[in-house]
């Protein structure tokens, strides 16, 4: 019996963590993966928008690939493992550096005007 009472309990855990991130507020992020294309004296470093390393982070991360970046979804509660997150999935795809905008006032709509959607 011990064990059914445990089971139970882990469904019940289950079922309200579900509906506690299901109640969680999203927020939207336009990323984009950067590669240097000039390095200026010893301190300013030019870089620019690479659809590769972008496409390739933009997979990782289960986001939507548009014409001017990447559209991935956040939780509000987290948006440091979202920035993370993002800047480890460019680097894994070669990139030198990342970019990612999004804040709670932007919709899903603005951010994907953003990325050019």
């Amino acid at each position: 019996m011990q064990n059914k009472h445990d089971m139970k309990l882990i469904v019940n855990i289950a079922l309200l963590f579900g509906l506690t991130l299901a109640a969680g507020k999203y927020l939207y992020y336009r990323g984009q993966c950067r590669i240097i294309t000039a390095t200026v004296g010893s301190a300013v470093t030019i870089t620019e928008y690479d659809e590769g390393t972008t496409t390739s982070a933009c997979n990782q991360m289960g986001g939507r690939f548009c014409d001017l970046g990447c559209v991935i979804t956040g939780d509000s509660r987290t948006p440091d493992l979202t920035h993370s997150s993002w800047t480890e999935a460019c680097t894994e795809a070669g990139a030198d550096e990342n970019d990612l905008i999004g804040q709670a006032l932007l919709t899903k709509e603005l951010i994907e005007e953003l990325a050019g959607c």
